[in-house]
């Protein structure tokens, strides 16, 4: 990579085959994100196909101008690799939304508009995600305040003119997230655009419901939901969604391709024409299948039986009054689908009978989610949206509900048109008037919300009240003054003028001192404010030189830089980050703590926020400002910046703050919080050289908390591997309770030495559990995988062995040569991928133990040769 255009700045995540970093541009003053290839040490063609994939996707993505789908910027090679510069997004995963709470169905509603759009845009270049899940679909938030949706990652997208065959990773497993994985991914059958649309139809049921459509508790079984098709209809879950949205929905999740929307262009003008919210009724769960609407998604209904085509009914009957309630029904169970033959052609249906208005006991079904649903609004900081309802794009015209009352006409005076002049006639004397009350000043007319359907108002004349009109023919002299008293007939007496009163002159003086003192007060705001631009300018210019190590500012000046990091617009906040970082106080300003006090109490957007603790205290690195960062994560319920403000402690010296981290972990009412608190605690412990102590500690700390606290310590002490963490280890593995157990085995899948390997071997081999025994094989593959772990070669070949000798499974023998192929070209590791070669049952095993005796022995003689 051109190092001197690219500033690489943290990494963002890693996965498939690509690393992701947050960079900035240099030439183009903008935040970016850079994906590059993770490179294997020794797997060339694997690098080769890596390669290859990201080039297919550069090629894919960079054809897609379109606001619903990341924006391919740069492409190049440099001797690390290949690299794409793309769009840095900042905002959040839908599923790191839902897991607050599903959405609302109005927010799903411009939810699913946008990604049916993002969709259409790739379908028209032939392309397939092939890996739709919620990790993939990105909300961020436009300055207006309404949000914006984007796909990411088509790290496994390719062209496909034609159905193509699926492909297998290096693991010999199927890309995806097992959860949105369409059923003919796990047959490895024909994928096409169909695929995306179930995937993206089981993220639509989560979105809603906060629960994957097709469940289990280990990989098999969610398999065979999806195989079997054993789901609970969105109606269920969500009865006060609409039920064509409903069905909608699942018609994208239907078992056999040929039942689901042929591509996102059919899916969304069903969508369209199905969308009149106004109208449609709320899902009250599974019914018996009616006439359908001609545009109406052929859905299949988990649990019912195949239809038979029905005639046209006739309209019921009112409902009779309302009776007691019936004892609740049973809760709902994912069942088999029975696919139901094509229902006939709905003839015209007669007009429908009014609906009675239910009775007043009558209440909507709860909602059957683990959480409310809630509308979406911007992050913390952010400024106010000015969408005021759920964000939804325009819906159809509301309509008047049956017997309501018309809505009452505006009344708007006409403009007076004059009457015919009446032939002259002589004029009565004038009769006194009686004395006019004073008219007061009309106050502003109140500003009208309009509802649906809001008429044009007509062009005409407002006239204020308490003044009509004047009569045709006559004149405004014609009319005495409203108050004035008409003098007596034939006297003329003349107007005294009458001098300005003492308190009227005292008002106006007072009123004119005021406007002097605030145009004082005006003027010296702008020269303050002008003063404080070039102050600003000034402190940028000198950061941004490359040779500048060091900023003297006061207290005025820190203000200046820290209240600049707000703006939106700033394109020069990186700059003002790197003067916080290296500023120093020249008037006994502690800056430090200014700063920290700012980014833990002002209201601000999260990634100013990250940036302030995880960017500019960390370089700082002064030890003074970590009771700020410690009491900041112990309140927060934001994952990121309590863990910012936790690595900015760990970099300061975390060590003397264990117990405070402990701390946070125990007493935090966010679970984010609690997970951002252990992994800091985990790095601390790594590093530390007292691990023994903390060892006791966690141990002593896992009697006295509750069950979720007690498996996240049993969790760490695998860190420390201590004698005491020995202990509570051995006493989980041979307890009664399963959740002790998976934290047991994470502890030994990152323990700090080689100590307890045989431990979790022989508790691999009793297991028969279907979630713990594959939990235990993969940590003691990853703790041999582990890149921080430097066994001999003695040792290396024995736990190899023993590791080969558990594996029972197809996955598993392909996991054991795989790690084999990668790490070692040893004869030992011929010898175990041959025994494989020669026992085992399957095909699949076997070929890849040939490939890979291959392999090994090609770098071997390529070793010999140097």
């Amino acid at each position: 990579m051109a190092q001197e255009r690219y500033e690489i700045r943290e990494k963002l995540g890693q996965g498939g085959l690509g690393t992701v970093h947050a960079a900035w541009d240099k030439n183009l003053n903008r935040e970016v994100a850079i994906k590059r290839i993770r490179r294997s040490q020794d797997d060339d063609k694997l690098e080769d196909e890596a390669t290859r994939q990201m080039t297919q996707e550069t090629g894919a993505l960079a054809a897609l101008q379109h606001p619903q789908i990341v924006t391919i910027y740069d492409v190049g090679n440099d001797e690390e690799g290949p690299f794409v510069v793309m769009e840095l997004l900042k905002g959040e995963t839908i599923d790191a939304i839902v897991e607050k709470a599903p959405l609302t169905t109005e927010d799903f509603r411009e939810f699913a508009l946008q990604v049916q759009e993002g969709l259409i845009a790739a379908q028209d270049l032939g392309l397939v995600h092939r890996d739709l899940k919620p990790s993939n679909v990105m909300v961020s938030w436009l300055p207006s305040g309404k949000f914006q949706v984007k796909l990411v990652d088509f790290g496994l997208a390719k062209f496909a003119p034609e159905p193509e065959e699926q492909t297998v990773d290096q693991n010999d497993s199927v890309y995806g997230s097992i959860f949105f994985m369409a059923p003919e991914q796990f047959e490895r059958g024909p994928l096409d655009a169909r695929t995306d649309m179930y995937a993206i139809g089981c993220v639509y049921y989560y979105a809603l419901t906060g629960m994957t459509p097709f469940q289990g508790d280990t990989g098999p079984q969610v398999m065979a939901a999806h195989l079997q098709h054993r789901v609970v209809a969105l109606a269920e879950r969500r009865p006060d969604v609409p039920s064509w949205l409903a069905d909608w929905i699942m018609w994208h999740i239907n078992r056999m391709p040929d039942d689901r929307p042929a591509n996102a262009r059919e899916a969304l003008r069903n969508f369209i024409e199905l969308d009149i919210p106004s109208t449609q009724a709320m899902s009250t769960g599974p019914t018996e299948p009616a006439p359908e609407a001609p545009k109406r998604p052929r859905l299949i209904i988990p649990g019912a039986a195949p239809s038979e085509p029905q005639a046209a009914q006739p309209a019921p009957a009112p409902a009779p009054a309302a009776q007691p309630a019936p004892a609740p029904a049973p809760a709902a169970q994912p069942v088999p689908v029975v696919p139901t033959p094509p229902a006939p052609a709905a003839q015209p249906a007669p007009a429908p009978a009014p609906t009675p208005a239910p009775a007043a006991e009558e209440r909507p079904e709860p909602v059957q989610t683990q959480t409310a649903p809630q509308p979406l609004s911007p992050p913390a900081g952010a400024p106010p949206s000015v969408h005021t309802t759920g964000q939804q794009a325009p819906a159809a015209s509301a309509e008047t509900a049956p017997n309501a009352p018309p809505p009452a006409p505006a009344v708007v005076p006409a403009a007076p048109t004059p009457a015919p002049a009446p032939a002259p006639a002589p004029a009565p004397a004038p009769a006194p008037a009686p004395a006019a009350v004073p008219i007061p000043a009309a106050p502003a007319p109140a500003a009208v919300v309009p509802t649906a359907k809001v008429a044009s108002p007509a062009t005409s004349t407002v006239q204020l009240a308490g003044r009509p009109a004047p009569a045709s023919g006559s004149t405004m002299a014609a009319q005495p003054p409203a108050g004035a008293t008409p003098p007596a007939s034939g006297i003329q007496t003349p107007q005294a003028k009458q001098g300005m009163g003492n308190g009227a002159k005292v008002a106006i003086a007072s009123v004119l001192g005021v406007f002097v003192i605030g145009l004082g007060i005006m003027l010296v705001q702008m020269m303050s404010g002008n003063n404080q631009a070039e102050v600003y300018n000034a402190l940028v210019a000198e950061a941004a030189k490359p040779e500048t190590t060091e900023i003297a500012v006061d207290s005025e000046k820190l203000n200046i830089l820290l209240n600049s990091t707000r703006a939106g617009s700033n394109k020069s906040r990186e700059t003002v980050y790197k003067a916080l970082s290296i500023a120093k106080a020249t008037d006994g300003t502690d800056i430090d703590s200014r700063i920290a006090e700012f980014a833990t109490t002002e209201t601000l957007p999260v990634d100013i926020r990250v940036s302030l603790l995880s960017r500019v205290l960390r370089k700082r690195a002064n030890p003074a400002i970590k009771p700020y960062l410690l009491d900041f994560a112990r309140k927060t319920d934001d994952e990121q910046a309590a863990a910012a403000a936790l690595t900015a402690v760990i970099e300061v010296g975390g060590e003397e703050e264990f117990d405070d981290f402990l701390d946070v972990i125990q007493f935090s009412p966010s679970a984010a919080v609690r997970r951002a608190a252990e992994k800091a605690t985990a790095e601390v412990i790594k590093d530390s050289d007292k691990k023994e102590q903390f060892g006791s500690t966690l141990a002593t700390a896992s009697k006295n908390v509750n069950d979720d606290n007690r498996r996240t310590m049993i969790r760490l002490m695998g860190y420390t591997g201590s004698k005491s963490a020995e202990e509570v280890i051995t006493a989980a593995l041979e307890g009664d309770d399963n959740l002790d157990k998976l934290a047991a085995i994470e502890a030994l899948k990152n323990w700090a030495d080689e100590s307890m390997f045989e431990t979790l071997m022989e508790f691999l081999e009793e297991q028969t559990d279907e979630q713990l025994r594959p939990k235990a094989f993969d940590a003691g593959y990853q703790f041999l995988m582990s890149d921080d772990r430097e066994l001999d070669d003695l040792d290396a070949e024995d736990y190899w062995k023993m590791l080969a000798r558990q594996a029972k499974t197809e996955r598993e023998q392909n996991t054991i040569i795989g790690g084999l192929a990668k790490n070692e070209t040893s004869d030992w590791a011929l010898a175990v991928i041959e025994y494989f070669a020669d026992e085992s049952e399957s095909d699949r095993v076997i070929d890849r133990a040939e490939k890979a005796l291959s392999h090994i022995r090609e770098r071997q003689r390529v070793k010999g040769d140097n």
